[in-house]
């Protein structure tokens, strides 16, 4: 039988995964931020799928890796500025110490405080460093509320949402890079940004979601077609 410290760790860790988990549509990927500048793609799952989307889960130990959510497209899509990105990234920037922060807490000093041996005290304090560093992660959400594109009215839920429950605070910048928008196609930004091993391995993905799109889709319909040009030109 699980002991009370145990239920408490994996309530904590299951409402950040609960957070973090995403759902994608099949022709939907990630730009991942890596380092200062570096790029990655990161796909859902093809074989694990709820309510008709791909689930995807980021790595949970890297918290303070934005996420920027694109789509390949068949159609016309909208152009993007060369420096789009790396100008959403900088802007989120301000909360990577916090965020790395409270991981420490999180995945460091509060399971140590409650399977260490060492009493109420460490707990406690543990419990207060989260709260701590909830409170951080608010106070420059308000003070760059206007760099990270925040309505007072969206800092005022957002801010309670963390505060109520602070293991969402972990995804901030997953959440706040989520809601940025752009119609560039995530090919287009891809063949860009990624290094080129990296979008090698992209590329052989998108030929296989491809793949599994065409399985589906009926053979005279235009978006048969479009998707066959797409493949021919991921070659």
């Amino acid at each position: 039988m699980l002991t009370t410290e145990a239920l408490l760790m994996l309530l904590v860790l299951g409402l950040y995964l609960y957070d973090s988990a995403l759902l994608l549509y099949s022709n939907e990927a990630l730009l991942v931020a890596r380092g200062k500048q570096r790029w990655s793609a990161g796909f859902g799952s093809r074989h694990t799928t709820l309510r008709g989307r791909h689930v995807y889960i980021p790595n949970p130990l890297l918290p303070a890796r934005a996420l920027f959510r694109l789509s390949w497209q068949t159609g016309a899509a909208q152009a993007a500025r060369p420096d789009l990105w790396a100008a959403q990234r900088a802007a989120l920037a301000c909360l990577t110490v916090p965020v790395c922060g409270l991981a420490v807490v999180v995945f460091l000093l509060l399971p140590l405080a409650l399977f260490g041996g060492l009493g109420d005290l460490p707990l406690a304090l543990a419990f207060l460093l989260i709260y701590l560093g909830v409170l951080a992660i608010v106070l420059v959400l308000w003070f760059k509320r206007r760099q990270l594109a925040l309505t007072t009215g969206r800092f005022a839920l957002l801010a309670l949402d963390l505060l109520i429950c602070p293991p969402f605070a972990l995804n901030i910048m997953r959440r706040l890079a989520l809601r940025q928008s752009s119609r560039e196609d995530f090919v287009a930004a891809a063949r860009r940004l990624l290094a080129p091993a990296d979008w090698d391995a992209a590329r052989l993905e998108l030929l296989a979601r491809l793949e599994d799109e065409l399985a589906i889709e009926a053979e005279d319909s235009p978006r048969t077609a479009a998707l066959h040009a797409l493949r021919a030109e991921l070659g």
